[in-house]
């Protein structure tokens, strides 16, 4: 049980930390004038992607259960 809650707990701070990362990314106006920023969002974005992925199958069995 407590392996299986520090899980949980670990996907609530990725979930946390994917809010965080989207509020900067959705500062569009900001990112259209530092084209310098485009690969470090584009990557950002893909990694949120795998994260996204990762939740998604972890969640069929531990964290988002709790949720139904």
């Amino acid at each position: 049980m407590k392996g299986q809650q520090d899980r949980d707990d670990k996907i609530k701070t990725l979930l946390l930390t994917i809010v965080d990362v989207l509020g900067f990314v959705e500062e569009v106006d900001a990112l259209s004038k530092i084209r310098k920023l485009e690969d470090t969002v584009s990557s950002m974005m893909k990694q949120i992607y795998e994260c996204a992925l990762f939740i998604q199958t972890y969640g069929e069995k531990g964290l988002a259960s709790t949720y139904h």
